[in-house]
């Protein structure tokens, strides 16, 4: 289990590495030595075409992620049903068809380029039905960036009159039209030559920025959303949360399940509903007020703990803890 999280971990932070290779290329637009603007059209184009493609392949990595990790537990029909077949483009079939003689049928191989097919630009609509292929329900509910400046900034240069930048929207809703929008921009510049009005270079940069904090709310949720999917394969109960000190962040866990573990396992907190909320990486174990390097035959322990992901629920009273069987 540790090595799925740490492989989505690893996407995320090649995503990360090369959008801030943008926001630096961004900043030395700044410079006087810049040719910034002779070359505007050019330059502004590139860094949001750039942005975009690493945000599409980002997600496209993470979905094909998803898809190794369930194949055995999702058939092909059933992903097959929910792609847009009719919308291939050729370069997705080349490699992808083969004629099976002896049964006088057609095989699809689900590639990379097959099984993450979307046939439309990835806002978070496409998004969510994309992971759903792969039995991931990615909530947006919990992102909570503001994201104020974006959106403002956004809302002065994109003319599409469906995409909504009201004030009342929710964090999720915003973040629906940021992404609808951008991806909006990003079309139209790829179609036309005639640019009206040019985002300023703060603008681009918080662009940039949010995008990562957006990739990360979501890599993080599919992690949660993985962990849960596969907690009747990988993971058993061990105890229940029976008193959090949230200063010190430690918990006291009643163990009900004697099984020996280490500060290299991590714990997995789940909700009521049987969700994976958190994920705690453990600093230091105490037992009778002693530290300890393994749990053996302890019932009574605590657990000095560090959150492995951001966007993770705190630890409270009846939470369930589970680890790697």
């Amino acid at each position: 289990m540790n090595k799925i999280i740490d492989d989505f971990l690893l996407i995320h932070q090649a995503f990360q590495n090369e959008l801030q290779k943008v926001i630096s290329f961004i900043e030395l637009q700044r410079q006087p030595e810049s040719k910034y603007s002779e070359y505007r059209e050019l330059i502004y184009t590139s860094i949001i075409s750039r942005t975009y493609s690493l945000w599409e392949d980002y997600i496209k990595t993470l979905a094909y992620k998803s898809y190794v990790l369930s194949k055995d537990k999702i058939t092909d029909a059933e992903i097959l049903s929910a792609i847009p077949i009719h919308e291939f483009p050729s370069y997705a079939l080349k490699d992808s068809i083969s004629f099976d003689r002896s049964n006088e049928k057609i095989n699809i191989s689900l590639t990379k380029h097959i099984c993450t097919f979307t046939g439309k630009n990835v806002d978070l609509k496409i998004l969510v039905d994309l992971f759903k292929r792969f039995k991931i329900h990615i909530d947006l509910s919990n992102f909570n960036n503001e994201s104020t400046a974006v959106s403002f900034s956004l809302d002065t240069v994109v003319t599409d009159t469906t995409i909504s930048f009201q004030e009342n929207l929710t964090n999720q809703e915003k973040a629906k039209s940021i992404v609808k929008a951008f991806i909006f921009l990003r079309n139209n510049l790829s179609h036309s030559n005639d640019i009206v009005a040019f985002l300023n270079l703060d603008s681009l940069s918080g662009i940039a920025n949010y995008f990562i904090d957006l990739s990360n709310y979501i890599c993080e949720e599919i992690i949660k959303k993985t962990i849960t999917f596969f907690k009747s394969v990988y993971l058993k109960k061990i105890g229940t949360i029976r008193q959090h000190l949230t200063k010190l962040k430690v918990i006291v866990i009643d163990i009900t399940e004697i099984t020996p573990f280490d500060k290299s396992y991590y714990l997995y907190m789940f909700n009521n509903e049987e969700s994976c909320v958190s994920i705690l990486k453990i600093n230091e174990i105490q037992a009778n007020k002693q530290n300890i390097e393994k749990i053996e035959m302890q019932t009574d322990i605590g657990i000095n703990y560090q959150p492995l992901l951001k966007n993770s629920e705190l630890p409270s009273q009846h939470k369930n803890i589970y680890l790697v069987a």
